[in-house]
């Protein structure tokens, strides 16, 4: 079934060349890995938002985490939006992982709505259910490592409050993860991206 999905995806990909594809979400729900899959079975460049800011501040002296640390999330953004659209101004489609943090900036928002075919990956449509999910893989991940779990558990609620609107406004599609391994996620992806293109589909 894999093999069947990659080759219509493939095909419908191939056809649709004039828009980018964006997986956007928040941490730690897969967008990365799937990214990394269209980019390598369809030969399309994969970019990851962190890097592409982290890389431009640098070459200002700086780095994403010093300005995140400091709280000035307006640089990020205003570094985030030239260089995307730098990117997006390729003549090859691109494959755009993103955080799910830049949505909260207009400019960014507006060039991922207008120039990328948005596929927004959220681990659950509830609230609460999806606090409680992304709650549990931060506290196995090393960078959370300490942290304790009613504080992760507010921060994350409070993240989600946010994005969650601001991401079903955006997507043309929005993915629900629902535990899903990561190779379901890729498959349920692929399907998504096939129907997109079929005639007769509307966003």
């Amino acid at each position: 079934m894999i093999a069947r999905i990659e080759r219509d995806a493939s095909t419908a990909i191939s056809r649709y060349v004039s828009n980018s594809v964006c997986l956007i979400g928040p941490r730690s729900v897969g967008k990365s890995e799937v990214a990394r899959l269209i980019s390598t079975h369809f030969n399309m460049r994969w970019l990851d938002t962190d890097v592409i800011a982290d890389c431009a501040l640098k070459r200002q002296g700086t780095s994403l985490d010093a300005v995140m640390r400091s709280g000035r999330f307006g640089v990020i953004h205003a570094v985030l939006a030239e260089e995307l659209e730098r990117v997006l101004d390729w003549r090859v489609p691109v494959v755009l992982s993103a955080a799910g943090g830049m949505l909260w900036d207009a400019a960014c928002t507006q060039l991922l709505a207008k120039r990328c075919f948005v596929v927004g990956i959220l681990p659950s449509l509830d609230l609460e259910d999806a606090t409680q999910i992304l709650v549990a893989r931060d506290l196995r991940r090393q960078h959370f490592a300490g942290e304790r779990e009613a504080t992760l558990r507010r921060r994350i609620n409070e993240e989600l409050r946010i994005l969650m609107p601001c991401m079903v406004k955006i997507s043309d599609v929005v993915v629900v993860t629902d535990g899903a391994l990561l190779v379901d996620l890729y498959c349920r992806v692929f399907v998504l991206l096939c129907s997109a293109r079929e005639p007769g589909y509307r966003r």
